[in-house]
């Protein structure tokens, strides 16, 4: 009798133990880490298209942040700066606006492209030659700075990239700038200003812009505020 007794109780304490061990409330370690694996898989194809999408977007219809506006703010003060700091060069028939090595940065950046725009805009407001010099001055520096960016997004190659990355600023304003003297009044000739205002554009991308380009490409991986 004894022996039946403590055989049925051996019975009942091995059922009770396979019943916790398969407790369906215990999750299994080995089911949990798969889990696990699989949703940090996912999140990681979340990101990677989501980084996607936002390569995708055009120029002026991407996501705006306070971060971007904060950037875009400085780069518009600095172009303001730079064109009244050196205004006596930053005016005329004869000029090589400093403040045109920010063309570069839309390659990079594309909050970058407002920012050249409006501060063109504020700095001709400042220093121009009217009202012809303060819609239009802007509205080229906008056209080439989209142009710019859309290379930047086109062409990996960093020698092709800021090669051709520099032709928009260059070209435009040279065509633009003398037809801003013509209709505000200036007596000017016109091929000769082209010439004169593209060489001052060539040699302010080629001198200041292109190692302003290769000091971004580098610092930008390291400082989180070029991201």
């Amino acid at each position: 009798m004894n022996n039946d007794r403590l055989n049925s109780h051996d019975q009942a304490t091995r059922d009770m133990h396979k019943r916790d061990t398969h407790n369906p409330a215990v999750p299994d370690a080995a089911f949990y880490n798969a889990d696990m694996l699989t949703v940090q898989s996912a999140n990681e194809n979340n990101k990677k298209n989501n980084e996607k999408t936002a390569a995708k977007r055009l120029p002026l219809t991407g996501q705006i942040t306070a971060k971007g506006l904060a950037r875009a703010a400085v780069i518009a003060a600095l172009y303001v700066a730079l064109t009244l700091t050196f205004g006596l060069i930053s005016f005329g028939p004869t000029q090589a606006r400093i403040s045109e090595v920010l063309t570069v940065l839309p390659l990079f950046f594309g909050f970058a492209i407002p920012a050249l725009a409006i501060g063109c805009m504020i700095a001709n407001i400042f220093g121009g030659i009217g009202v012809f010099d303060i819609v239009l001055g802007p509205l080229a520096s906008l056209v080439a700075a989209i142009l710019t960016y859309i290379i930047g997004r086109a062409i990996k190659n960093d020698i092709l990239r800021v090669g051709l990355g520099i032709l928009p600023p260059i070209i435009i304003n040279a065509f633009a700038v003398p037809l801003i003297f013509i209709l505000s009044g200036m007596e000017v000739v016109y091929i000769v200003s082209v010439a004169l205002v593209g060489l001052g554009q060539t040699i302010v991308l080629c001198g200041l812009g292109i190692p302003l380009y290769i000091v971004v490409k580098n610092l930008r991986p390291r400082l989180n505020i070029l991201r």
